[in-house]
């Protein structure tokens, strides 16, 4: 199974992603120039280093796309058939764990443990349904 992306550094990685989409120059928390969106898995790789955002992705990224719709523009994103299966399947197992980003458990103070496998594979389709369209708000 191809690990997922894992972003060690949200607030770096979330500030760059939201200076990409405002077009902002530089980095406030880093006072330096905004990188330029990666279109090559090297460049991903180059920016998840530069920015220590987290391990680096892995070799199974061949390709790297990036779309910005206008406001007027729904754009729903649908995950990769395999990715959902297996994440399913981890869910499900014994001893299974839904690890949602560690930003949420901070900031909630309160770290999300579902012991239902039923449960995770419902929180699994609930964060689907919302990401795909879930445009920041």
């Amino acid at each position: 199974m191809p690990r997922r992306i894992i972003v060690t550094d949200d607030d770096i990685w979330g500030e760059i992603v939201k200076a990409w989409a405002t077009g902002a120059k530089v980095l406030q928390s880093e006072a330096r120039p905004v990188p330029p969106i990666p279109t090559t898995p090297e460049e991903l790789k180059q920016l998840w280093h530069d920015f220590k955002i987290g391990p680096p992705p892995d070799g199974r990224i061949t390709r790297v796309e990036h779309v910005q719709p206008d406001a007027n523009t729904l754009l729903i994103r649908i995950p990769a058939k395999e990715l959902v299966e297996e994440f399913e399947r981890e869910l499900r197992a014994p001893g299974g764990k839904y690890e949602a980003p560690d930003f949420y458990n901070v900031l909630w103070d309160h770290v999300l443990e579902l012991p239902d496998p039923e449960q995770r594979v419902r929180l699994q389709k609930l964060r689907i349904g919302d990401y795909s369209i879930g445009m920041c708000m």
